[in-house]
């Protein structure tokens, strides 16, 4: 093995012990990685195949698998996470080194180690970390395949995509444009070769859901979350703005001044013929897709979203360390320092490398809760901001069967019957009520109960934490 490829372990190894070092300081910011590990948790009880789902389900496989390996709901799936995002630094290197240069590859595996969006997925059970390490993998076997090597490499390559394409749909996407490459590159032997097995899983899912809803698509967001159906306004010219500048400042962020060097680099590479440009290629498209989908509002503005673009781009700074000066190793040390603590500066969406709740009182409340909430109890959350409701909800380590929690200021007749089933299963526990909520008006309250308007129980309560923003109370029904 060359010195060279020995830096990429001792690269891996300084991540693995930086990321568990940070795990015990690292909070869980985001709703989506608590509702990931909850659903990962409710398959583990009750393990399926899952066909409805709007976000690919085997995530929530992977998930289940980490608790049943270790029963922590706050740390397994993180933990699961860093493994898998130290693990892709490996087939991004040798893709870099095949494709880029030799000499600058380490230098790109090491500004993919330090991204801070990415760094920040990964201490969190996001979806992200194994999707990237897939779309790495099949990007590697392309690159094998292109290169002269066996045939297999691109069965490889759709085996891997297919997995990825069952945790993020996305990949659904990279498969289509994928074929594209490939034809052009090798011809349609491989393409079909590459094909047969990436569309394994697309092709289940579409004739599951024809079978059992008579309709391909309509399965796959029969469940979409309500969220997503809220009526909004009609966008003005400055929504119209912040859609167009996001996504680019979300990738300065994740890069850093190298995102210049990278962007140059793509516009020289794509004045070559597509058949030697198709990495430049892949960036371009899928960046124009996702623009064009934020400007329409079909996206959320997502930072994370970014982190497929970052690990696209990220690869055509490598030919920038082709000839490594003293000026250039300073630079990049600059650069290096300047991508993480720039990201504290012009932050967009608190995407920090380090994820921590803009909110610290939550986690006051969060330890309030843990502490006083007995065994077998119930616990209801009303709407607190998205970090604060899901941190706290998270950390009690509870499952969808003992816990209710309000996704938005939105009180249905799904919510209010989720609230009495709580109750009901539940005759000890936590409530925590959001002051003027609309949970709260249609709420009872005195010193020491609490009825639910749309209920009949009456709650014997005792407050245990009351701010300008939110009461808390331990509940007994009787």
């Amino acid at each position: 093995m060359a010195v060279k490829d020995k830096k990429i372990f001792v690269l891996a190894a300084a991540m693995l012990i930086v990321k568990f070092a940070l795990l015990p300081l690292a909070q869980n910011a985001d709703s989506d990685a608590a509702c990931r590990t909850w659903l990962g948790l409710a398959w583990l009880q009750h393990p399926e195949w899952l066909t409805h789902s709007v976000w690919g389900p085997f995530h929530f496989y992977m998930t289940g698998a980490a608790l049943a390996i270790w029963n922590n709901p706050v740390y397994a799936p993180v933990a699961l996470n860093i493994l898998l995002s130290v693990v892709m630094l490996f087939p991004f290197y040798y893709f870099v080194k095949r494709e880029f240069s030799p000499d600058g590859a380490f230098a790109a595996a090491c500004l993919l180690a330090a991204s801070p969006i990415i760094f920040r997925n990964s201490l969190m059970n996001m979806s992200e970390p194994p999707y990237l390490l897939l779309l790495v993998v099949v990007l590697n076997f392309l690159s094998r395949g292109f290169h002269g090597k066996a045939s297999g490499n691109f069965v490889f390559a759709g085996l891997f995509a297919t997995i990825g394409a069952g945790i993020r749909f996305e990949f659904w996407i990279f498969i289509a444009l994928m074929a594209v490459i490939i034809l052009v590159k090798t011809g349609i032997k491989h393409t079909l070769l590459f094909l047969t097995v990436a569309m394994l899983y697309p092709l289940s899912v579409l004739l599951t859901h024809f079978i059992t809803d008579n309709y391909s698509l309509k399965g796959m967001f029969r469940e979409y979350p309500w969220s997503l159906h809220v009526d909004q306004p009609p966008p003005h010219l400055t929504d119209y703005l912040r859609r167009i500048w996001f996504y680019p400042l979300c990738l300065l962020i994740s890069l850093g001044p190298f995102v210049f060097i990278a962007i140059a680099r793509i516009i020289r590479t794509l004045k070559l013929r597509l058949g030697a440009a198709w990495c430049g290629s892949l960036f371009v498209v899928f960046y124009l897709i996702t623009a064009i989908n934020a400007l329409y509002g079909t996206i959320f503005l997502h930072a994370r979203f970014v982190s497929t673009i970052s690990v696209l781009g990220i690869p055509f700074i490598a030919p920038w360390f082709a000839e490594m000066t003293a000026l250039k190793k300073r630079l990049a040390i600059l650069f290096v320092l300047l991508t993480a603590a720039l990201s504290y500066v012009y932050n967009v969406g608190n995407i920090t490398p380090l994820p921590r709740l803009s909110n610290q009182t939550a986690v006051q409340v969060s330890g309030i809760v843990n502490h006083n909430l007995p065994p077998g109890g119930g616990l209801i959350v009303d709407f607190w901001e998205w970090e604060n409701t899901y941190y706290v909800a998270l950390q009690t380590k509870l499952g969808l069967d003992n816990l209710c929690v309000q996704e938005g200021n939105v009180l249905d007749s799904t919510r209010r019957a989720a609230i009495n089933s709580i109750i009901g299963r539940h005759k000890q526990g936590i409530i925590l009520l959001v002051k003027k909520s609309l949970l709260w008006q249609n709420s009872a309250i005195s010193d020491s109960t609490l009825k639910f308007k749309f209920g009949n129980q009456l709650l014997n309560t005792q407050l245990l934490f009351d701010n300008e923003q939110i009461k808390v109370w331990r509940y007994r029904y009787n």
